[in-house]
């Protein structure tokens, strides 16, 4: 398990055009700066900005890398830079990582809103594949490990919805099958060992979270979905009773979600840690304010295969009950060695109470907690592995099921191979229709956006909006000329 320094980096209250920012370190030392933000017109921000969330490829290394060293330049500056790079040369002398606890004042949804977790060094490494990034609400108060009997299992609720016209409407579906092994894979150690029960709610709706939250009391709640930003306020797309299409808002979440013994909440789905102009419209801080001690939420859209890769190295760290902040820190680079050019390694974010990143601490066993994770899970029941359950049509279908795998009507997706609904082999025509969608919803948001400002409407908004209805139209083209 890694070691860490504690550094908390504070931005308060913006104070004429900067604003103030402290910098506390491990001994108690703290240091004083100021921040300004990238003038609207500056060319690296408003690239990266129009091009965030799409999941796309347009974006070369380069251009993400001068755009964390953007963000690197604006927050550490004078003595607050000065502190963390000594800070930094203690940790790497004492062969530590560094645990960056950013604190920013809840009014300024503008700093709060800035992904600061694509920092790059002046040698151009992104800070966070070496240590973690973790967002902090300065009127929380650090938890303490929930310590487990050694009778008393972990108990996870992983959740998914996929409403049918949704699948219709974007043109693809989720590869919610493949996430779900993924995730059974790593944890299966801890499942056989009776260590961790796992239920596995699906087509969720919002009456079937709170029942299963009020009977089950689990300790970790994983949503796998899709997430959209209505105006101001962060959204989980769930069923109705018919399969349909059921808004489910980031109040009604945090109510749901308000004393229960949930420590972990776990959002692979879209724009869930999305800021727009109120910091607790926002899903991940909205959770933070009803004392649930770490929230993972993805900052804009993200591409499924992405998330996907997020999820299984996640858990595979999980497992072995490391520090939740060194299990995002491990899967965003699983995602950096896809590519650094592909955004979605700086896209989740994770907001913690937890002071050193340990929410659980493990009973005590004497089997192991993490085996090999290429060995395929089996079925206690049946001896039948997870693949090939889900790749012969059974699904995870039923309201409950705890544990293992039980048969049920076909899930969209295969743990094998992403296909288009008709099925057809053409990833070339799959991969577009997902960016398709992916750039309407981020219209979507723009739009909500430029409603909120009135009249005085920033002139990054604009080009956005410009240039995503430009590339809309291309990719409709393009869609269009594959499907003849």
């Amino acid at each position: 398990m890694s070691q860490y320094l504690d550094l908390r980096i504070s931005v308060d209250a913006k104070q004429s055009d900067h604003y103030p920012v402290r910098i506390s370190t491990a001994d108690g030392q703290e240091y004083r700066s100021s921040l300004t933000l990238p003038a609207e017109d500056n060319p690296i921000y408003t690239t990266f900005n129009m091009l965030l969330g799409y999941g796309n490829h347009s974006l070369n290394e380069d251009q993400v890398i001068e755009f964390g060293s953007l963000l690197y330049n604006c927050l550490l500056v004078g003595d607050v830079r000065t502190a963390f790079i000594s800070e930094r040369n203690r940790a790497k002398a004492e062969d530590k990582n560094i645990r960056i606890r950013l604190s920013i004042e809840p009014s300024e949804v503008d700093v709060a809103a800035i992904p600061w977790e694509f920092a790059c060094d002046d040698a151009g490494t992104p800070l966070v594949t070496r240590h973690s990034i973790c967002r902090f609400l300065p009127r929380n108060e650090p938890v303490p490990a929930l310590t487990l009997a050694s009778d008393t299992p972990l108990k996870m609720l992983l959740a998914w919805a996929a409403p049918s016209e949704l699948d219709q409407q974007l043109g693809y579906s989720l590869n919610i099958a493949g996430e779900v092994a993924a995730i059974r894979q790593q944890l299966q150690p801890l499942i056989e060992a009776k260590k961790l029960e796992l239920l596995e709610l699906a087509h969720v709706t919002g009456s079937k979270l709170n029942l299963a939250i009020q009977d089950y009391q689990p300790h970790v709640l994983h949503f796998i979905g899709h997430g959209i930003m209505n105006g101001n306020t962060g959204q989980l797309i769930f069923e109705d009773a018919n399969g349909k299409r059921k808004d489910f808002s980031a109040r009604q979440l945090s109510i749901a979600l308000e004393g229960s013994p949930i420590r972990l909440v776990v959002l692979n789905a879209c724009q869930t840690g999305t800021v727009v102009t109120r910091l607790l419209g926002s899903i991940a801080p909205a959770l933070m304010a009803v004392n649930v001690p770490a929230v993972v939420a993805m900052q804009a859209s993200v591409a499924d295969s992405a998330a996907n890769v997020f999820a299984s190295e996640f858990y595979r760290a999980f497992a072995s009950f490391k520090p939740i902040d060194e299990c995002v820190s491990r899967a965003r680079r699983m995602v950096i060695a896809e590519g650094i050019n592909n955004v979605d390694w700086g896209l989740s974010t994770l907001y913690m109470r937890a002071k050193d990143g340990l929410l659980f601490t493990p009973p005590s066993t004497s089997s192991p907690l993490n085996q090999a994770a290429d060995q395929t899970p089996t079925d206690a029941a049946t001896g039948n592995s997870v693949s090939n359950l889900a790749g012969s049509g059974n699904t995870y279908n039923g309201d409950f099921n705890v544990g293992v795998v039980h048969a049920g009507s076909t899930i969209q997706g295969n743990l094998n191979q992403t296909n288009t609904p008709n099925q057809r082999d053409n990833s070339d025509l799959d991969n577009l229709k997902q960016r398709l969608a992916i750039k309407r919803r981020n219209l979507q948001t723009i739009e909500s956006q430029i409603e909120s400002h009135g009249i005085q409407i920033p002139v990054y908004l604009v080009n956005q909006r410009n240039n995503l209805v430009e590339e809309i139209e291309a990719l409709k083209h393009e869609i269009a000329e594959l499907s003849r």
